[in-house]
C-alpha cells in the first residue's frame, strides 16, 4: 500500500501530464523533470501506464487484426499531429505556466513570505539549563570512528558556558554562531539600548580562546558565521563598495585573529530583491572569495540558503554563487514554526518537504557544495489559542517522551507528541534518530557533501545523536 505522500506524487504527476501533451514523444525530458522533484521511476510509469495510449496494446493483443492494424497506424498519425500542433503552440508560449510543481512550490512560499520569517530558530534561544538538566539516555558509543562527509555544526552563542559538555567528536567543522554586521560592514558590538550583542560577549570570552584551543587538537575546523537577519541592513551592505570593502576588512581581521579557518555567511533575506540587488550581493561574495583565497589560501567561504532557494530565485543566485564559494549549508527546517500553525519543523516527504525542495539544488548545484543542515530541536504548540508556541531542544524533549506516547506521521516521515499539560491540550513536532536516520539515508544516496546540526549542544547530556552519525557516516 503506498502512503499518503506518495499518492500525493501520482496526483501531481497527472496534473504535470494533463498540459504535456507531448508527454509520449518527449519522455525522457519529462521523466527527469519528474525524478528531480522527488517522483520515482516506478510513480511515472505507473501514472505513463494511465495515460499512454500505447499501454492498452497489452490488452488488445489477441485480438490484433490487419484491419484493426490500419485504423491503429492511422490513429497514429492524427495523434502525431496534434502532438506536432501542441508543441509548435507550447513553444510560442515559451512553455509559460506549465510546470505545476514547482510553481506550487513558489505560491506557498509566496503567500508565507510576509506572514513568517523564513528561519525563526536562528533567532531563539532554548533553555540551555533545562538542557543539560534533562535525563541523558545514557547510550554508550559502541561504534568509535570519524566522518567520512562533511558534519557542519552550529555552535550558538549561549552554548559556550556549556561548552566543556557540549559533544563535538562526530564533527568535522564547527561554526561559531554569530556575530552581525549592520549596513556599513561593521561588527555590532552593542545595541542602542547598550546592551551588548551575545555573539561579541562570546568572541571576547576567555572560554572560547580555550574552547577552540581544544577543538584544533582534535583537527575540528572552526569557523567564524556572521550574521545579517535586516533586509535594510543587507540591501546598503552589498550595493556600496565602500561597505563592501570594509565587511571583507573586518572578516579577514576576524579570521586572522583567532586562527581560525573560513567564514560562514548567515544572510536570511526575506522576499525577492530586485534584481540589481541579487547581481550586487553576488558580486559580493566573488570579492569576499577572491580575497579570502588570496589572504588564506586554505580557508573555506561557506553560505546558509533557505530549503526553497533552488526552487525560487531570490537573494542566492545559486549558478553564479557556487563557482565562488565552497559550499551552501542548506537550512533544511522551520518548514512550521511558533509563529505559524502545527506541523513538522523538517518534513521528509510531503509536497512540500525536504525531497521535494532539494530537487532543484540536485539540478543546479554540484552536489559536492551541499551541506543539508538539520534541527537537534522541536516545536511545541496549543492545540486551541490561548498559549504561547514554545522552542525545545533535543534533550528536553528526550526528557518528555517514551516510545508508547509518540506517534509517528507517515507522510512527513516525523514523530510527534500530543499531550496535555494544565489542562491544555499541546501538540509538539520534533526529530529523533528514526527520521534524521532517513534523511542521513538521503544524503548518503544522494552522495552530496554532508549534514549540518542546528545546534550544537542541543542533545545535551544525550549521545545517540552522535553515535548515529557516526554510524551513518563513519569511516
Amino acid at each position: 500500500m503506498r502512503s499518503q505522500s506518495r499518492e500525493k506524487y501520482l496526483e501531481l504527476i497527472r496534473e504535470y501530464l494533463k498540459v504535456k501533451p507531448d508527454f509520449i514523444v518527449n519522455k525522457d525530458n519529462i521523466k527527469k523533470d519528474l525524478i528531480t522533484i522527488g517522483a520515482t521511476e516506478e510513480e511515472i510509469e505507473t501514472v505513463y501506464n494511465e495515460f499512454s495510449p500505447f499501454y492498452k496494446i497489452k490488452f488488445l493483443k489477441n485480438i490484433f487484426t490487419i484491419k484493426f492494424l490500419i485504423i491503429f497506424l492511422v490513429s497514429m498519425l492524427f495523434l502525431a499531429e496534434i502532438v506536432f500542433y501542441y508543441q509548435w503552440v507550447d513553444k510560442k508560449m515559451n512553455s509559460s505556466g506549465k510546470n505545476i510543481v514547482i510553481e506550487k512550490i513558489k505560491t506557498v512560499f509566496k503567500k508565507e513570505e510576509t506572514a513568517i520569517p523564513k528561519i525563526y530558530a536562528t533567532g531563539v534561544k532554548i533553555d540551555v539549563e533545562k538542557t543539560f538538566s534533562s535525563p541523558s539516555k545514557n547510550t554508550t558509543l559502541p561504534i568509535k570512528g570519524t566522518p567520512k562527509k562533511e558534519v557542519f555544526g552550529f555552535f550558538p552563542y549561549w552554548m559556550l558556558e556549556k561548552s566543556d559538555y557540549v559533544n563535538t567528536d562526530a564533527i568535522t567543522t564547527l561554526a561559531l554562531f554569530a556575530l552581525e554586521t549592520d549596513a556599513k560592514g561593521n561588527i555590532i558590538t552593542n545595541y542602542a539600548d547598550g546592551k551588548q550583542d551575545g555573539g561579541w560577549n562570546m568572541w571576547n570570552s576567555k572560554k572560547l580562546d580555550i574552547f577552540i584551543k581544544d577543538l584544533k587538537k582534535k583537527t575540528i575546523k572552526v569557523v567564524l558565521t556572521i550574521k545579517a537577519f535586516n533586509n535594510n541592513n543587507i540591501e546598503k551592505l552589498v550595493l556600496s563598495d565602500e561597505a563592501q570593502k570594509n565587511f571583507i576588512s573586518n572578516a579577514l581581521f576576524l579570521i586572522k585573529t583567532k586562527s581560525l579557518d573560513g567564514i560562514n555567511l548567515d544572510f536570511e533575506y526575506i522576499g525577492t530583491p530586485n534584481p540589481k540587488v541579487r547581481d550586487e550581493f553576488s558580486r559580493f561574495i566573488t570579492n569576499l572569495y577572491i580575497k579570502m583565497k588570496q589572504e588564506e589560501p586554505n580557508s573555506t567561504l561557506t553560505i546558509d540558503t533557505y530549503i526553497h532557494s533552488a526552487a525560487a530565485l531570490r537573494l542566492f543566485d545559486l549558478g553564479v554563487l557556487q563557482s565562488q564559494s565552497d559550499g551552501f549549508v542548506i537550512m533544511g527546517y522551520d518548514f512550521h514554526t511558533p509563529s505559524g500553525s502545527a506541523g513538522p519543523v523538517a518534513p521528509f516527504e510531503g509536497e512540500l518537504s525536504i525531497t521535494t525542495l532539494m530537487g532543484p539544488y540536485l539540478d543546479k548545484v554540484s552536489k559536492d557544495k551541499l551541506i543539508l543542515a538539520l534541527p537537534f530541536y522541536g516545536y511545541d504548540w496549543p492545540v486551541s489559542g490561548g498559549e504561547s508556541s514554545r522552542s525545545l531542544s533535543y534533550a528536553e524533549i528526550m526528557g518528555m517522551v517514551n516510545n508508547n506516547n509518540v506517534s509517528w506521521d507517515s507522510m512527513s516521515q516525523t514523530p510527534f507528541l500530543k499531550y496535555e499539560s494544565g489542562g491544555i491540550e499541546r501538540i509538539l513536532y520534533f526529530e529523533n534518530i528514526k527520521s534524521l536516520g532517513i534523511k542521513y539515508d538521503y544524503v548518503n544516496k544522494k552522495d552530496i557533501k554532508g549534514i549540518g546540526i542546528w545546534a550544537l549542544g542541543y542533545d545535551g547530556l544525550n549521545n545517540d545523536l552522535e553515535q548515529l552519525i557516526i554510524e551513518k557516516f563513519g569511516k
